[in-house]
């Protein structure tokens, strides 16, 4: 006889952890990190007003949704490109 907890548990180790990719929200770091600059230019980027972004009480405690960080690649891209 098997404990039905048993199975629940063992399927739990078989998903993947979650990666910075698959999170929805981002902060300054996980955003940088995943495009491959600082954490300032992260900055810089939502000061000037390209990266869209919103802000958790304090100054520098903002976060970026994924899809916006996307959006704001292949914007700039475009103007390298053009």
């Amino acid at each position: 006889m098997t404990d039905s907890r048993v199975q629940t548990n063992a399927k739990c180790d078989q998903i993947p952890p979650a990666t910075v990719s698959d999170a929805q929200w981002l902060d300054a770091q996980a955003a940088a990190t995943l495009i491959g600059v600082s954490k300032g230019y992260i900055y810089d980027a939502c000061q000037t007003g390209g990266l869209r972004h919103t802000r958790l009480g304090g100054k520098r405690n903002l976060r970026i949704k994924s899809e916006w960080l996307d959006e704001w690649m292949q914007r700039n891209a475009q103007q390298i490109a053009a």
